[in-house]
């Protein structure tokens, strides 16, 4: 068993399992309501006031307390959350006041579902109730001086003078624990636990360190020192890089991490930039330049938070010369020799952004969707693929295509499915899911991967079956899951074909055999496409066909069986060997089965 808060610093693909994973979510409205509760010796108008600020303000809880009397608290994450159909019972303004409160970048809800940043929140409520905050670095510089000031005014020594100065030196240390962690690392040692030894700090530092660690804000294990909290670390990481910044070393900054190369892999920077980013806002689009060169996945986590909570530092203008930049990293037209980790990267990164409208930023046809809750509408890209009927070779036997049809050129994305989530007609919607079993409907789909251009993993058989039926009414089309001849028939072409491509094996065309240890951005190994243009039909991640499977070289019809057979599931993934990548590799999953290595595509028919 594996248990980590800090679920982004894993290696990718070092821990990655075939079984389900259990990922514990940030905490939900309800338990932070709970948690004030019972952290605050407050009376309960006080921390209930305190809890509807946090959710939102005034607006918010006149939406929640207009709720029918009978209704309890039922129903308060969605609310809170602004989940579309959470509030039936509000109309015109007061509905438009819950969704703009909801969607409000300045309340503090976000922070809220840190368990930590939470407990901060309090600490600096008990100390000003009217402070108030929307990024963790305020939160951060707020509570790290008011810990400091209560440790100096305990010492009777003027907090006025020695604040700065002592925030300075935490900063430097911060900074020497990181370069000693990437030296530990760079000689392939562990990191995780790195201390400074108290023995080599200067007088000053001594000094600082002294009623710092009174100030709880560091501690000290026999001859070691570190800070409280890795985050609290990372905050004064932040803090030395603003610093950099206004002693005019940004020039210094970008040669030191351009030198990095493996840009795939984690520095022990990613969460100081992204404090950094909080801390200097008007600096963003110079850090953005930066770190679209040296850490693209980074560089699409900034954008992302800017944009949520201050867009007005980004621009149209902006935005496309990221992606530009990124999609050029992704696809760079001849693989180079750190391909396909450095590509994927650049993938990850525009997977991570949406423009300033809320678009996704990965736009090439047939990999974007999303849902517009200004004009309440979905809309779902499709780049589909015309495959002609007529004679082909089925598991090494002659056979027949009698219709012509039409596959979608790249497993269903992240982002495609979302907007299918997001829609209030569309997941939660029961008209959808058909014969599903009782208990198999609108199970909780949250993406396993963060990235809206990969493909949409987690979702059951159930649940691709009821995305093609929304989709079918969407786009005015018959859409629904490939059969296995279908199927079969585009990765292998008419004269079957081991592998869309041809005979032989070629890892470089196909994400496979755990190389990135996670899926990759649809499209990213054009290479492995078949002779018509369908692209990840050997790796990335498997996927459902519409049939029953069973034992042999072919599968009989869907019929509704109350969901215990077993689907037919096509293709290699992103994890298995390439004997699993064949195109007449067949196997069989239950339909209520969601894993990290399964997905789908669609197909259109006739056409």
């Amino acid at each position: 068993m594996l248990i980590s808060c800090r679920e982004a610093d894993l290696p990718a693909g070092e821990f990655d399992f075939i079984a389900e994973r259990l990922i514990v979510r940030p905490l939900r409205a309800t338990q932070i309501r709970a948690f004030i509760g019972n952290y605050l010796n407050e009376d309960e108008g006080a921390r209930d006031g305190l809890f509807w600020r946090i959710a939102g303000g005034d607006a918010l809880r006149s939406g929640w307390e207009a709720r029918p009397a009978d209704s309890g608290d039922e129903g308060l994450d969605r609310f809170v959350e602004g989940e579309p159909g959470a509030a039936p019972w509000l109309d015109g303004a007061a509905r438009s006041a819950w969704q703009a409160a909801c969607a409000s970048p300045v309340r503090e809800y976000a922070l809220a579902t840190n368990p930590f940043m939470l407990l901060l929140l309090l600490n600096v409520w008990r100390a000003d109730r009217d402070q108030r905050f929307r990024q963790r670095a305020d939160l951060f510089e707020t509570f790290t001086r008011l810990c400091l000031r209560a440790e100096l005014d305990k010492r009777g020594r003027p907090a006025e003078r020695e604040i700065d100065p002592a925030q300075n030196v935490l900063a430097t240390l911060a900074a020497h624990l990181q370069r000693l962690a990437e030296r530990e690392e760079a000689r392939g040692r562990d990191a995780a636990t790195l201390a400074l030894p108290w023995k080599e700090l200067a007088d000053a530092e001594r000094r600082v360190a002294e009623f710092a660690l009174g100030a709880r804000l560091l501690r000290r294990e026999g001859g070691l020192l570190r800070f409280r909290h890795q985050l609290l670390q990372e905050f004064y990481l932040a803090f030395h890089l603003a610093q950099a910044i206004d002693a005019g070393e940004s020039a210094l900054l970008a040669s030191t991490w351009g030198e990095r190369t493996a840009l795939w892999e984690r520095s022990g920077w990613e969460q100081a930039f992204l404090l950094l980013a909080d801390y200097r806002p008007m600096d963003v689009p110079a850090l953005l330049r930066l770190l679209v060169r040296i850490q693209p996945e980074v560089a699409g986590a900034v954008w992302e938070q800017t944009r949520r909570q201050n867009p007005a530092l980004l621009s149209d203008g902006l935005g496309e010369e990221l992606r530009a930049a990124l999609i050029a990293g992704m696809l760079p037209g001849k693989p180079g020799k750190d391909f396909p980790r450095r590509e994927a990267a650049f993938g990850r990164g525009l997977g991570l952004m949406h423009a300033v409208d809320g678009r996704p930023q990965d736009r090439r046809p047939g990999v974007w969707g999303w849902y517009d809750r200004s004009s309440g509408r979905a809309e779902v890209d499709i780049d589909w693929v015309p495959i002609p009927a007529g004679p082909f070779v089925y598991q090494g036997q002659a056979a027949r295509i009698d219709e012509p049809f039409a596959i979608s050129r790249h497993p269903i994305t992240h982002s495609q499915f979302r907007a299918f989530v997001d829609d209030p007609r569309g997941y939660a919607d029961p008209r959808w899911w058909g014969d599903a079993p009782d208990g198999k409907r609108q199970l909780a789909w949250g993406p396993w991967f963060p990235y809206g251009n990969h493909p949409a993993v987690g979702v059951s058989w159930w649940a691709a079956m009821a995305f093609c039926r929304w989709l079918s009414v969407a786009r005015r089309e018959s859409i629904t899951l490939p059969t296995e001849r279908e199927w079969e028939r585009a990765a292998a072409g008419s004269n079957g074909r081991a592998f869309p491509w041809g005979e032989g094996w070629d890892g470089s065309r196909a994400n496979a055999e755990g190389r990135i240890g996670m899926p990759s951005p649809v499209g990213l190994f054009a290479r492995g496409a078949s002779a018509e243009g369908v692209h990840d039909l050997a790796g990335n991640v498997r996927e459902w066909t519409l049939h029953l499977f069973r034992e042999g070289r072919d599968s009989g019809p869907w019929r509704s069986e109350g969901g215990s057979p077993g689907r037919a599931v096509r293709g290699g993934s992103w994890d298995l060997p390439s004997e699993f990548c064949r195109a007449a590799s067949r196997y069989g999953l239950r339909p209520v089965f969601r894993y990290a290595f399964l997905g789908f595509r669609v197909v259109c028919c006739p056409i």
